[in-house]
Parts: structure tokens; sequence; C-alpha cells
């Protein structure tokens, strides 16, 4: 099973975030954006696990959020990876909540290693995928688009849970199926 959690947008959000998409559209080609209902904040990418390893994952996910509390999340800021003039990935930032969704996404790797799930050896920069470059526009288009959207903000809302996915594979896209949901600790979606 190909596994990841992660965090969901809001609805409000998740429509926010698609109307950008909308209007990005017009000025950026070569971009296979990603669809609204596959729009997460990724905590942490596990891969290939057997199936008999969920009961492990689910507890380490539990451990993670245990003494932890709801935080306020707001999307804003865009940018690409790995640079403006190498554009692969067009991004989403985190305008409020950045800091809460690092220590998160730590407590979940200490959690899970002791369950026997690798580490990431590169540092957590949350962040939501807009679109993935097949042919990456020209620097100027990139950074012209950038700077019109540079105020861009998102609603805010509450981060109550962490989501457990499988990944899913197919031609036409990948479909990601919500395996378990995690809440904090006495809060009321528990």
């Amino acid at each position: 099973m190909r596994l990841f959690i992660a965090v969901n947008l809001s609805p409000q959000q998740q429509k926010e975030v698609d109307l950008l998409q909308q209007r990005l559209k017009k000025d950026l080609q070569g971009i296979k954006w990603v669809p609204r209902e596959n729009l997460h904040l990724t905590l942490k990418f596990i891969g290939e696990v057997p199936e008999e390893k969920l009961d492990a994952i689910v507890q380490g996910m539990q451990e993670s959020l245990a003494g932890g509390k709801p935080f306020p999340l707001q999307l804003g800021g865009m940018g690409v990876f790995p640079s403006v003039e190498r554009a692969r990935v067009l991004w989403l930032g985190v305008n409020q909540g950045a800091a809460s969704l690092a220590e998160c996404a730590r407590r979940l790797e200490k959690a899970l290693a002791c369950r026997g799930v690798s580490m990431e050896q590169r540092p957590y920069r949350p962040h939501l995928t807009l679109g993935r470059m097949r042919r990456p526009p020209a620097a100027e288009e990139i950074a012209g688009v950038l700077e019109r959207e540079r105020d861009f903000r998102t609603a805010e809302t509450m981060v109550e849970s962490i989501v457990l996915y499988q990944s899913l594979l197919f031609k036409t896209g990948a479909v990601y199926r919500c395996l378990q949901e995690i809440y904090y600790p006495g809060n009321a979606g528990n």
C-alpha cells in the first residue's frame, strides 16, 4: 500500500484554491493541476508498506497528536520548486499555522520512526502543491504570476485532525482513499 499522512483543507479553502487555479490556468500553460478533491498539506509521505503495518501507523498518528491541540491554518504566498528558472512545482505556502504544522510533522516523524517507518531526511516545508510543470513556462511569466497573486490568502480554518491516505495510481492520475482520520484528543470530531 502506498501511504501518506496529510491535513485536509476546509471546503471553503478548497473552493478558494480552485478559483485561484482557474485564474492561473489562463496565464500558465504546460501544468498538470492538482484536482480540487486531491488538495491537501502533506505531513509525511510514507510510501509502500505492507497492510499489516497499518495499525502501527495509526498508533503513531494517535501518539503524535497526544498533548496537542487544534490550530488555525491559512494558506497564502505562492512559489515554485526548485527555482523560477527551473520551475517544476507550483505551490501555495502557509500564511498562518506553519510552525504548528512543522511541529505536528516533527512529532509524527518521531512517533512513526519508533514503529519502523523510515525518517525523512529533508527538512519539512509546509506547502500545498497546486500543479506540476511538464513544460515550465518562461521565468518572466512565472515571476509575473507570482507577483500578481502575492496577496492571495484563503479563509482561516482550524486543523482538528490528520488523515492517513492510500494513494492509488492510475493512468488518469492519482486517487486518494481515506483510511483513517485521527482527531486531536478532546476534539468534538473525535
